[in-house]
């Protein structure tokens, strides 16, 4: 059973005189896609750290929405060093 919640929702669309756009979205998504996000540059962001989550806190979230990934891969070859 997989009750992961991947959810985004848009607060917030607008164009400007120039026709520039912003759009400002929430998105919800486990912690282990965080950091992919997180380096694309497209995106302007901001975070909650989990660092400055209380643990009680921390330890409710998982247990309310635990992360279940669909699948594992085999062991292959990656950017690994070889010697």
């Amino acid at each position: 059973m997989n009750n992961t919640k991947i959810n985004a929702v848009v607060v917030a669309d607008s164009i400007n005189l120039w026709g520039n756009r912003i759009t400002s979205v929430v998105l919800t998504y486990p912690r282990i896609i965080h950091n992919e996000i997180m380096t694309h540059r497209m995106f302007s962001r901001n975070a909650s750290s989990s660092r400055a989550v209380p643990i009680k806190k921390m330890l409710e979230a998982v247990r309310n929405n635990t992360f279940y990934p669909l699948e594992f891969q085999k062991a292959h070859s990656g950017m690994e060093r070889s010697n």
